[in-house]
């Protein structure tokens, strides 16, 4: 009768691997650059674009559908000085614009990107171009939301990327957005509509990550009924407001300790002023 012997192997610790540098020699306590990067949406009308104007030494980045910019200086809404960049037609032209306010002088402190929704579009068709041909169909670009993701994951970085050399350079950057009601996924209750910026969530996820300070422009409405059983009927509208924090019905935060909502006032200058007095 054969007998098996069973060899014991001996386990070899592997080395653990050494790493460069000295990691408590180099711990930094600054503070860092003081720019930042913000992200400001809301409906049409409401203020968006004239309010981030306020901002010193500002130049303004826009695609070539967002020309809002150019009516509120004819009518004097803004200053009609307020620095605007050639409209950028395609998603090479934003990066190629970004790069020059990088590595060019210039005495520009602010870059307001107006809007995001145009922006990210652009992206979107560089996406399809490059990665699926010019198809746009459910067999390319469509194709179980592939060009989204690929186009969050491959393109989206190298704008992120020149916000953040931006930022290293001291220069502040606000991006504007519209909004659009969203039906939220709650993995703890039932589905419900939020305000959100008008782009793809994969989008909105990375930017939201990488601002400073969300706010949420927004009228002040009133619903009022005449009776127990009458129909609700919208007041007001006139006086409007920055939402600052997160909230169930809309994205924001900061992280300036702001209150929950700031009011804009009755011009663009005195909203600007209001924020920044909060900020201090």
């Amino acid at each position: 009768m054969s007998t098996v012997v069973k060899k014991k192997v001996r386990k070899v610790k592997k080395a653990r691997p050494k790493l460069a540098g000295k990691f408590l020699s180099q711990i930094n306590v600054s503070s860092g650059s003081d720019a930042e990067i913000w992200f400001i949406y809301g409906p049409p009308g409401v203020g968006k674009t004239s309010v981030a104007a306020q901002a010193k030494d500002c130049v303004f980045l826009i695609d070539a559908r967002e020309d809002g910019i150019q009516t509120l200086k004819r009518h004097k809404r803004i200053n009609p000085n307020t620095a605007v960049l050639p409209a950028v037609q395609n998603w090479k032209q934003v990066l190629a614009a970004l790069d020059e306010l990088i590595e060019e002088d210039h005495p520009y402190k602010t870059v307001c990107i107006d809007s995001m929704s145009g922006m990210e579009s652009l992206m979107h068709n560089y996406c399809c171009e490059i990665d699926f041909k010019g198809d746009w169909s459910a067999k390319g670009f469509h194709s179980f939301q592939q060009g989204y993701f690929i186009s969050a994951k491959e393109h989206l970085p190298d704008f992120i990327d020149r916000l953040d050399q931006l930022k290293a350079k001291g220069i502040n950057i606000i991006l504007i957005g519209h909004n659009e009601i969203k039906n939220h996924a709650d993995p703890e209750r039932e589905n419900y509509d939020k305000y959100q910026p008008a782009i793809h969530h994969r989008t909105w996820a990375a930017l939201h990550k990488r601002s400073d300070l969300i706010l949420f422009l927004n009228a002040h409405v009133d619903l009022v009924k005449d009776g127990p059983n009458a129909k609700a009927k919208a007041e007001g509208g006139e006086d409007r407001y920055f939402h600052c924090s997160m909230s169930a019905a809309y994205d924001a935060k900061n992280r300036h300790g702001l209150p929950a909502t700031i009011e804009m006032g009755e011009s663009p200058k005195e909203a600007w002023a209001n924020l920044q007095e909060k900020i201090k």
